[in-house]
Protein backbone atom coordinates (compact mmCIF):
# COMPACT_ATOMS: atom_id res chain seq x y z
CA UNK A 1 0.00 0.00 0.00
CA UNK A 2 1.30 3.53 -0.97
CA UNK A 3 -1.03 6.90 -0.06
CA UNK A 4 2.49 8.72 -1.77
CA UNK A 5 2.42 11.25 1.45
CA UNK A 6 5.80 13.07 0.54
CA UNK A 7 4.85 13.38 -3.12
CA UNK A 8 1.04 14.57 -1.81
CA UNK A 9 3.06 17.05 0.52
CA UNK A 10 4.94 18.32 -2.27
CA UNK A 11 2.21 18.78 -4.84
CA UNK A 12 0.38 20.68 -1.64
CA UNK A 13 3.22 22.90 -1.10
CA UNK A 14 3.46 23.69 -5.00
CA UNK A 15 0.10 24.26 -5.64
CA UNK A 16 -0.37 21.37 -7.23
CA UNK A 17 -2.92 18.85 -7.48
CA UNK A 18 -1.88 15.51 -6.63
CA UNK A 19 -3.81 12.75 -8.93
CA UNK A 20 -4.13 9.10 -7.12
CA UNK A 21 -2.72 6.47 -10.14
CA UNK A 22 -4.36 2.98 -9.49
CA UNK A 23 -6.23 4.00 -6.23
CA UNK A 24 -8.28 0.38 -6.86
CA UNK A 25 -5.05 -1.21 -6.35
CA UNK A 26 -5.08 -3.35 -9.82
CA UNK A 27 -1.55 -3.39 -10.09
CA UNK A 28 -1.22 -6.18 -7.63
CA UNK A 29 -2.88 -8.32 -9.64
CA UNK A 30 -0.51 -7.19 -12.20
CA UNK A 31 1.95 -8.32 -10.06
CA UNK A 32 0.98 -11.83 -9.58
CA UNK A 33 -1.54 -11.88 -6.68
CA UNK A 34 -4.78 -13.46 -7.10
CA UNK A 35 -7.01 -10.96 -4.89
CA UNK A 36 -6.78 -7.49 -4.95
CA UNK A 37 -4.77 -6.46 -1.62
CA UNK A 38 -6.40 -2.72 -1.74
CA UNK A 39 -10.21 -4.27 -2.04
CA UNK A 40 -9.40 -7.43 0.33
CA UNK A 41 -7.79 -5.12 3.59
CA UNK A 42 -9.87 -5.32 6.21
CA UNK A 43 -10.20 -2.18 7.60
CA UNK A 44 -11.31 -1.03 3.32
CA UNK A 45 -13.93 -4.21 3.88
CA UNK A 46 -14.64 -2.93 7.17
CA UNK A 47 -15.47 0.70 6.11
CA UNK A 48 -17.52 -0.94 2.77
CA UNK A 49 -19.63 -2.68 5.42
CA UNK A 50 -20.13 0.40 7.86
CA UNK A 51 -21.58 2.42 4.46
CA UNK A 52 -23.36 -0.45 2.88
CA UNK A 53 -20.62 0.30 -0.24
CA UNK A 54 -18.46 -1.36 -2.40
CA UNK A 55 -14.92 -1.63 -1.31
CA UNK A 56 -14.23 0.21 -3.93
CA UNK A 57 -16.00 2.91 -3.64
CA UNK A 58 -14.34 3.19 0.30
CA UNK A 59 -10.72 3.04 -1.60
CA UNK A 60 -12.49 5.91 -3.73
CA UNK A 61 -13.81 8.00 -1.14
CA UNK A 62 -10.74 7.73 0.72
CA UNK A 63 -8.61 8.95 -1.60
CA UNK A 64 -11.17 12.06 -2.47
CA UNK A 65 -11.38 12.97 1.26
CA UNK A 66 -7.69 13.19 1.02
CA UNK A 67 -7.93 16.07 -1.16
CA UNK A 68 -6.95 13.28 -4.43
CA UNK A 69 -8.21 13.28 -7.82
CA UNK A 70 -8.82 9.93 -8.79
CA UNK A 71 -9.34 8.73 -12.22
CA UNK A 72 -10.45 5.12 -11.75
CA UNK A 73 -10.47 2.50 -14.93
CA UNK A 74 -13.53 0.00 -15.85
CA UNK A 75 -14.37 -1.47 -18.93
CA UNK A 76 -17.83 -2.25 -17.50
CA UNK A 77 -20.48 0.09 -17.09
CA UNK A 78 -21.86 -0.88 -14.20
CA UNK A 79 -18.45 -0.44 -12.70
CA UNK A 80 -17.73 2.77 -13.98
CA UNK A 81 -21.39 4.06 -12.61
CA UNK A 82 -20.58 2.82 -9.32
CA UNK A 83 -16.80 4.19 -9.28
CA UNK A 84 -18.72 7.63 -9.78
CA UNK A 85 -20.99 7.34 -6.98
CA UNK A 86 -19.03 7.55 -4.04
CA UNK A 87 -20.29 11.19 -3.01
CA UNK A 88 -23.36 9.60 -0.90
CA UNK A 89 -21.23 8.50 2.21
CA UNK A 90 -18.38 10.25 4.31
CA UNK A 91 -15.65 7.67 5.81
CA UNK A 92 -15.31 8.82 9.64
CA UNK A 93 -11.96 9.95 11.04
CA UNK A 94 -11.36 6.60 12.39
CA UNK A 95 -12.22 5.01 9.34
CA UNK A 96 -9.45 7.43 7.53
CA UNK A 97 -7.07 6.81 10.21
CA UNK A 98 -7.17 3.19 9.93
CA UNK A 99 -7.11 3.83 5.97
CA UNK A 100 -4.18 5.43 6.43
CA UNK A 101 -2.66 3.13 8.75
CA UNK A 102 -2.12 0.47 5.91
CA UNK A 103 0.26 2.94 4.26
CA UNK A 104 3.72 1.20 3.60
CA UNK A 105 2.61 -2.17 4.61
CA UNK A 106 3.22 -4.85 1.70
CA UNK A 107 0.05 -7.04 0.84
CA UNK A 108 -0.87 -9.84 3.74
CA UNK A 109 -2.56 -11.72 0.56
CA UNK A 110 -0.45 -14.90 -0.69
CA UNK A 111 0.51 -15.19 -4.51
Amino acid sequence: FSADVPARAFSHAQGWQYQGYSSLGSQWLMRGYQQNPVLHAPAVEAAADNHGATPAAVALRWALQKGQVVIPRSARRNRIAENLNVTWFTLSPDEIDALDALDGHAPRIVR
